[in-house]
């Protein structure tokens, strides 16, 4: 008489353990791999969006004060006053443009509640009605609080640079220089800083 022996083909409870662990170590690879992938995509899409802004800003902030006309006007006093004024954080020039002598102005306006600021161009009609004039744009988003930085640089004959931090009522600088601070990441606030000289031909603004 043969007995044969069966031999059991299910499997055990240990080999499904050990399977699910396998299967569990390839699933958390996996997520981790794409996890990694999407951090990268993300950061290269902020990257792109910075870069685009800072060509934005320094294209249209060297265009604007390169073009600047000198415009006086008589104040309620018979006083002159230069339309251009230029402080630490603020820069407001007159352009000579198709539709007539605008006021151009550069400024930061805090995001309330994020510890960050948009950079604005305010443009205004000089002659017309300032309350027919365009909103203020945004130019730039994400930057400091205090990224907003303008030095106005004076030089006499054969002296360096005097750099100050206001435009001088009685006098033109050779040349202007911005330092902007964009924000890489707004939970570290890494900082980007975009750097511009900007010269005057001769020193003088356009009359």
């Amino acid at each position: 008489m043969m007995i044969k022996c069966l031999k059991n083909s299910a499997f055990t409870l240990i080999e499904m353990l050990l399977a699910l662990a396998i299967l569990g170590v390839v699933a958390a690879s996996l997520f981790s791999i794409f996890a990694g992938g999407m951090k990268i995509s993300q950061r290269s899409t902020q990257g792109d969006r910075l870069n685009h802004e800072i060509f934005w800003v320094s294209r249209l902030l060297s265009t604007d004060v390169e073009n600047a006309v000198s415009v006086k006007l008589v104040d309620t006093q018979g006083q002159p006053k230069n339309i251009f004024e230029g402080t630490a954080d603020h820069l407001t020039l007159a352009l000579d443009t198709e539709n007539g002598l605008k006021k151009i102005s550069y400024y930061l306006n805090p995001i309330e509640g994020s510890g960050l600021a948009n950079l604005m161009r305010e443009e205004k009609d000089i002659i017309l009605d300032e309350k027919k004039s365009a909103e203020p744009e945004i130019i730039a988003n994400h930057l400091a609080l205090d990224g907003l930085k303008f030095l106005y640089g004076y030089q006499e004959k054969d002296k360096p640079v005097e750099w100050q931090t206001s435009w001088k009522p009685d006098g033109v600088p050779a040349k202007m220089k911005a330092e902007i601070d964009f924000v890489l990441d707004p939970k570290t606030l890494e900082k980007k800083t975009l750097t511009l000289e900007i010269y005057h031909p001769n020193g003088t603004l356009n009359e």
